[in-house]
């Protein structure tokens, strides 16, 4: 029997974690500890010595930490097919059953390495394609103009018509050396950096050797000197510069979850942290562009509240043409024990959070989205099928459904196949 996502704390909560002495003793963390990991992941640290110690709880977030004596603190999901297979989906990378298990018995199951295994393995790609292509020159200025052209050495130096404008035209050459490019190179050396924090010594040796396939297609471009996340909003990828957004995209990702501290002319890895509630909607989103549907990702809207205030918000995914609210959950709606204190209620065979209910349906009020249903999906584990309930868990002010998306599913065909079935139904109701 499939059931919605196992239990929060399988899946997006800490496991419990002892801290002892030497001796065995419990003891209380270091207090800059505590704090490096409040501010990476979020989390409320929570202390219970009559039983079994201290535990914390993060809520989304995971990943690896370094504390103050020096040793790596790994907090990881219930990782078995769903990390990879959201990735995947999320940033449209195509992975087949030949590499999947390998890549997960190879890595033993750690994020980080199993991260940069993908990353590296997507940026090999790219660079053996885009990397060795003809660069075309460029046309910047012609009275205003702007175009690319397929030229060597000037354009129509005496045109038929309009001799006016010769010379006018300033030709740039598009070289290797350019800042799409540079972001890259500098992901390749954050991943080396990275690497460095693997205590598993063949799992370790294995990404460098990976690292040092790669290095040579990056001969001749600079290395920029740091590079931040926002920096990638500088870049257009229309055209030429297309193939390079889902590659810049992955860039993006690992700069953003990542964190180097330079000291004394070395840098020393400080965090890896990955928020799988983010990665869950874009996992949802990027199968629906796959079936394919026009979706909006992140819809941008204003709400009106009670004291007629406007508020900001985004909403996780909206199907334009069927006007299809879409709401992602990354919990569990099958609980037993409560480990939050979120106030839920009982539907049918769920218990659901109230506040998710109420976000999602203040969302449908909003008169210029215009929306005709909802959809609140959260991740199926265990099985091959969606699941799905035809009637609404609410109709008023209008439906909203559950919607359960299998994430340990690597056929993603056979998902999209039975997605468009319900989509169907919808339009009909």
């Amino acid at each position: 029997m499939n059931t919605l996502a196992p239990k929060i704390k399988e899946v997006i909560e800490w496991e419990r974690v002892e801290w002892r002495n030497n001796e065995g003793g419990l003891i209380l963390p270091p207090k800059q500890d505590l704090e490096l990991l409040q501010k990476q992941f979020k989390c409320d640290v929570k202390f219970d010595f009559q039983e079994s110690g201290s535990y914390l709880i993060t809520n989304n977030f995971i990943g690896t930490t370094l504390l103050s004596d020096g040793t790596t603190f790994v907090i990881k999901p219930k990782l078995s097919l769903d990390f990879v297979t959201m990735l995947a989906r999320a940033y449209n990378i195509d992975i087949t059953f030949e590499e999947y298990f390998p890549l997960l018995n190879t890595c033993s199951k750690d994020i980080l390495s199993v991260f940069l295994f993908v990353y590296l393995r997507e940026l090999e790609k790219f660079a053996k394609k885009y990397l060795k292509r003809r660069y075309i020159e460029t046309i910047k200025t012609f009275y205003g103009a702007k175009g690319r052209l397929l030229c060597k050495e000037s354009f129509y130096q005496h045109h038929r018509f309009f001799k006016i404008y010769k010379n006018e035209c300033r030709i740039f050459e598009l070289k290797l050396d350019i800042p799409e490019n540079m972001v890259l190179k500098y992901g390749l050396k954050r991943t080396s950096i990275l690497n460095q924090s693997i205590k598993n010594e063949v799992l370790s040796a294995k990404i460098s050797e990976k690292i040092g396939e790669i290095t040579p297609y990056f001969y001749g471009i600079s290395m920029p000197s740091h590079v931040t996340p926002a920096d990638f909003s500088r870049f257009h990828y229309h055209g030429f510069f297309k193939p390079y957004k889902a590659i810049h995209e992955l860039t993006r990702l690992l700069l953003s979850f990542t964190e180097v501290e330079l000291k004394g002319g070395d840098f020393r890895f400080k965090a890896f942290s990955l928020d799988m509630a983010t990665l869950f909607e874009k996992f949802v989103i990027g199968i629906f562009k796959q079936m394919p549907r026009d979706v909006s990702e992140q819809k941008s809207v204003y709400i009106k509240t009670q004291e007629k205030n406007l508020k900001h918000a985004y909403l996780d995914g909206f199907l334009e043409k069927e006007k299809i609210l879409i709401e992602c959950k990354y919990k569990s709606i099958f609980e037993i024990e409560h480990l939050s204190n979120e106030e839920t209620i009982q539907i049918r065979n769920w218990r659901i959070s109230t506040a998710d209910i109420y976000q999602t349906a203040a969302y449908l009020q909003f008169q210029k989205l215009d929306a005709k249903c909802a959809l609140m999906v959260y991740p199926l584990a265990g099985g091959n099928r969606v699941l799905w309930d035809n009637d609404p868990i609410i109709s008023w002010p209008k439906p909203i459904y559950i919607l359960g998306i299998p994430v340990e599913e690597i056929r993603i065909q056979e998902i999209i196949t039975q997605l468009q079935e319900i989509l169907k139904n919808l339009e009909c109701n």
